[in-house]
């Protein structure tokens, strides 16, 4: 069994508690996500986890990214939720320079058409997370992503979506460039929802202008 048949059988083993408890947090205080309730929830862990070890006994042949978009791609919701709470680990059995060119790519082109508010949520702060970062050539790469979901409708997600920008920009050497051209592709945007985004990056973006 090479490294990455590891990563992915390491699927059935991950602890789905730490992955979700942030994204948990953020959503009990959205009055439009509260609909997913504590059964709701129940129902994940004990769907999910058993979905998942039944998924990886099956991935003989699969690499990574074609297990991740089979369960990305599954009509049940709850499967595609586990599936976005794991993409670090997607992320790390497929290398820096395959996750820049191909998961990245396939998670903006989803994030235009995802309406679940909890798998964008999870989006946002997954890609964000600081254990993601090093995945990457650059944290560059990620924000297109995540400026896409700054603009979502829902204002959990587009918050965590802004958080995990500042952490991109902190973590860049030369953060002006990308800053003030992320700032006006939100501030540009033809809908409400990127300019508030726009407007709570805008502190940030004075500061690293003016700091040179």
């Amino acid at each position: 069994m090479d490294k990455t048949d590891r990563a992915i059988t390491g699927l059935a083993n991950l602890s789905l508690t730490d992955s979700g408890s942030a994204a948990e947090r953020s959503l009990e205080q959205s009055p439009s996500v509260l609909a997913a309730d504590g059964a709701r929830r129940r129902e994940i862990d004990a769907t999910g986890t058993a979905g998942t070890k039944v998924a990886c006994q099956d991935l003989e042949g699969m690499s990574p990214l074609e297990f991740f978009v089979e369960e990305i791609e599954n009509e049940d919701v709850y499967v595609r939720l586990e599936a976005y709470r794991r993409v670090r680990l997607i992320a790390g059995a497929l290398g820096p320079q395959m996750t820049e060119q191909k998961l990245l790519p396939l998670l903006l082109e989803h994030a235009s058409s995802l309406k679940d508010d909890e798998i964008l949520l999870t989006l946002a702060q997954g890609v964000g997370n600081d254990a993601f970062l090093p995945l990457v050539p650059s944290p560059a790469v990620l924000v297109p992503l995540l400026t896409r979901l700054a603009g979502a409708e829902e204002t959990v997600v587009r918050e965590a979506a802004v958080a995990s920008l500042l952490k991109v920009f902190a973590s860049l050497p030369s953060p002006v460039t990308e800053a003030f051209s992320t700032f006006q592709a939100l501030a540009q945007g033809e809908l409400f929802c990127p300019q508030v985004s726009a407007a709570s990056l805008f502190p940030a973006v004075y500061q690293k202008t003016e700091g040179g």
